[in-house]
């Protein structure tokens, strides 16, 4: 399943409601042709729809240069988002405190 998304600011991000890949898909050529103005201004991008909606983000902070700790936010999307919603940002989410040595700090911030 495709999310359509456009690069104007005016185009708003559509995510099917419908579990039917053949129908999704109805629904975003249907956007297309009923926003066209929207979608072709700037073009517009079809991204894999992500079903989970959690988003994971790994941070870093540092002070004069030097890297003093990190955390790892986990962000529930669907609350508060949709397809006619303002965009919300940090409505749900955690921010834990991870050591600079997990695995994870390793993957995403190497040497």
């Amino acid at each position: 399943m495709w999310v359509l998304k456009g690069r104007d600011d005016s185009a708003r991000t559509f995510v099917p409601d419908m579990s039917d890949p053949q129908l999704a898909r109805g629904q975003v050529i249907e956007m297309l042709n009923n926003f066209p103005y929207h979608y072709e201004s700037m073009g517009f991008i079809l991204e894999l729809l992500i079903p989970t909606l959690i988003e994971l983000t790994p941070e870093k902070m540092y002070y004069d240069g030097v890297p003093l700790t990190t955390t790892l936010g986990i962000e529930n999307k669907s609350f508060g988002s949709g397809n006619i919603s303002v965009q919300t940002g940090c409505t749900e989410d955690m921010v834990f405190p991870t050591d600079m040595e997990d695995r994870i700090n390793k993957i995403v911030f190497p040497q």
